[in-house]
């Protein structure tokens, strides 16, 4: 703003919108509320969500903050959703799949049915099963032994890492000798002992005769070497305790664990040795060899069953986040939209254009006032789109002289929306002595509105004001005087 009281062409100089962030601050009515900032974007947008909250939030922003930072808001979130957008990951699954040499249409089966026929199959081998235990009573049994098997094989336990419990043992090596050795050093190191007296009965005999040495030392105390020393051993001393029990806790707890892997992995070759054992058995083999097959032949069929089922869950598991991921996309283009939406309403030639059309005319008002007497006979506007015209003609088009006066005429309308006192209008010679009479006029017209106001111009000579509102000075050779009636003369100078 001290730039443009001192300059007439800075205002007409900056880009449109610093010059639209100018007029923001200056010029009445241009504070708009989050409801009116609300009320324009539902009329700029035509699919706005009223009942979303992002447009109020958004309108709320840009009253307290700005439209600047509202656009760059609506910028930032708009590349965010472009960036969700591009990340979503849609995969269609494969609709089609080959189990036990049979093609299989996915979307088209239905689980219920699949497992439907797991189950009768089930059924089926069970009463095969059960038949077979008829001929071969250890049929049942291996049966079992298979399931139970089945269900260690299924549940396994952990086993520790090799040479886990070689590392805690050695650990532990290492640590009890140094444990000792601080309690050593510890108890050479302690804080003393008082001395010990004779007791008043001899302790030697059952009898308990009176000591003769009753109250005299019998131990002298013993006085610590370096107390430092030893509390620096016993909290040494503390820490390695700690340190061994949680050694020894690991160990523990390893040699738990391999002591229960160790039982299960006995209890699993067991297992495995019966079944081995009774399959051996030739002739329980014949006799149930038809059973086998028909068992075997269902074993099969099932398994292509849960192969297919498991087939179908991934299918529809897939196509879940396929479709997820789409609705995120649509969402995300959602938001793009009214983020892309958003940017344009609140970009300088959107809602901020709008409001200075709207409240523009307290700007036209003062330049009408400024162009009676700078422009005689022409009006010079600034029009909704921040374009200046005199009579019609762009501002690019004017003359030296002409733009010079417009620069003039935008620094009184500035002056008075802000309030200042003051106007500094240099090089005022590029005007002819006509135009010059025209802003003497019209400085003259608005003098009232300023406290000063302040013309430099270069002449060769300079004559004495008979306006009495109107002082002339003279800067000749670094120096600055008042021009007077012996002045008149005065030549070859700058004023």
């Amino acid at each position: 703003m001290a730039s443009i009281l001192c300059d007439p062409l800075t205002f007409l100089a900056l880009p449109d919108d610093k010059r639209r962030e100018i007029l923001f601050r200056l010029i009445p009515g241009l504070n708009p509320t989050g409801e009116d900032i609300f009320q324009k974007l539902k009329a700029m947008i035509p699919d706005l969500d009223p009942g979303s909250a992002l447009p109020h939030e958004m309108a709320t922003l840009v009253a307290t903050k700005g439209f600047k930072l509202g656009e760059t808001e609506a910028i930032t979130r708009r590349r965010i959703a472009k960036r969700v957008r591009d990340e979503a990951n849609v995969e269609e699954p494969e609709q089609r799949t080959t189990i036990g040499g049979k093609e299989f249409i996915l979307p088209d089966i239905q689980q219920a049915e699949v497992q439907a026929g797991i189950d009768t199959l089930r059924a089926e081998r069970d009463k095969l099963l059960q038949k077979r235990g008829k001929v071969e009573a250890q049929t049942d049994k291996l049966s079992e032994l298979e399931q139970e098997l089945g269900a260690l094989v299924s549940d396994p336990v952990e086993t520790p890492e090799p040479g886990e419990i070689e590392e805690w043992q050695k650990a532990l090596n290492i640590n009890r000798p140094i444990l000792e050795d601080l309690e050593k050093k510890v108890e050479s190191l302690e804080s003393g002992c008082p001395a010990k007296l004779f007791p008043s009965t001899c302790p030697a005999f059952t009898s308990r005769p009176p000591c003769p040495a009753a109250g005299q030392i019998a131990i002298p105390a013993v006085e610590p070497s370096d107390p430092a020393k030893a509390a620096k051993f016993r909290a040494d001393l503390e820490e390695e305790k700690k340190e061994v029990a949680r050694l020894e806790a690991g160990l523990k707890e390893t040699q738990t664990k391999q002591t229960a892997y160790d039982e299960y992995t006995k209890k699993r070759q067991e297992l495995a040795d019966k079944i081995a054992k009774l399959k051996e058995h030739q002739e329980q083999a014949t006799a149930t060899a038809g059973l086998d097959q028909q068992i075997e032949a269902l074993n099969t069929r099932m398994k292509t069953g849960w192969e297919l089922l498991d087939a179908i869950r991934d299918f529809w598991r897939q196509k879940e986040a396929a479709e997820a991921a789409q609705a995120k996309i649509g969402e995300a283009e959602k938001e793009i939209a009214f983020y892309d939406a958003m940017a344009k309403a609140l970009a300088p030639d959107g809602i901020p254009s709008q409001l200075i059309g709207e409240a523009i005319s307290p700007v036209n008002d003062l330049l009408e006032v400024a162009s009676v007497l700078l422009f005689p006979g022409r009006d010079l506007a600034l029009t909704e789109d921040l374009n200046i015209e005199l009579f019609g003609s762009p501002y690019a088009t004017l003359s030296k002289s002409a733009k010079f006066r417009v620069g003039v005429a935008f620094q009184y309308v500035l002056a008075k929306l802000a309030g200042a006192r003051l106007l500094l209008i240099d090089e005022a010679d590029l005007l002819d002595p006509s135009n010059r009479t025209a802003l003497i006029d019209f400085l003259l017209e608005i003098q009232p509105d300023f406290d000063t106001i302040i013309i430099f111009a270069t002449s060769q000579e300079a004559k004495p004001s008979s306006i009495p509102e109107i002082q002339i000075w003279w800067l000749e050779s670094g120096r600055i005087r008042p021009v007077e009636r012996d002045d008149a003369a005065c030549d070859q100078a700058t004023g």
